[in-house]
């Protein structure tokens, strides 16, 4: 219902999470969403904004590529163009106490985002992992494979190809 999506999208966005909801809940007496269908919202949620931002950055890259060609008088609308970009990042807290960074790549010309990448010093995918193997061989075989598939959120990037961002 549109109703519990904008409910989990509030709890979100106010960074209360699921028990901010379930407090929210029993004051006004209402019963609360299940633990699995609030992430399933929040997924959803995620999903549309992660969408969004690519199309923006999408965008904003197209609007540079037109900006570049107009200022040189190139014709040719395929022709890849030189772009200055400012590469910077920061972590959720100073002194690199955090374990969640983000960076960003922006325009010189336009002062847009050209792309982000959100940096993690642990993936909690792999802590669960972890604990399910059964022996450190069988985790590094997994992690091996799951580092690879570009899945991991520890601390791996590379800018995307062209491909990947559409641009």
């Amino acid at each position: 219902m549109d109703v519990n999506r904008r409910i989990v999208y509030r709890s979100i966005e106010t960074g209360d999470g699921y028990e901010g909801l379930a407090s929210f809940c029993s004051i006004i007496n209402m019963p609360c969403l299940s633990k699995t269908a609030y992430y399933q919202h929040v997924e959803t949620i995620l999903d549309a904004l992660k969408f969004e931002a690519l199309e923006d950055m999408r965008a904003a890259g197209q609007r540079l590529s037109e900006h570049i060609l107009k200022e040189s008088g190139e014709q040719n609308t395929d022709t890849v163009v030189d772009a200055v970009v400012s590469f910077d990042g920061t972590w959720a807290k100073r002194g690199f106490t955090s374990l969640t960074g983000v960076v960003f790549v922006l325009s010189v010309d336009t002062g847009e985002v050209l792309y982000y990448h959100v940096l993690s010093k642990s993936c909690q995918k792999c802590a669960l992992k972890k604990g399910r193997c059964n022996s450190d061989d069988e985790f590094e075989e997994w992690q091996m494979e799951h580092i690879a598939s570009g899945d991991c959120d520890k601390l791996s990037w590379q800018f995307p190809s062209h491909g990947d961002r559409g641009s």
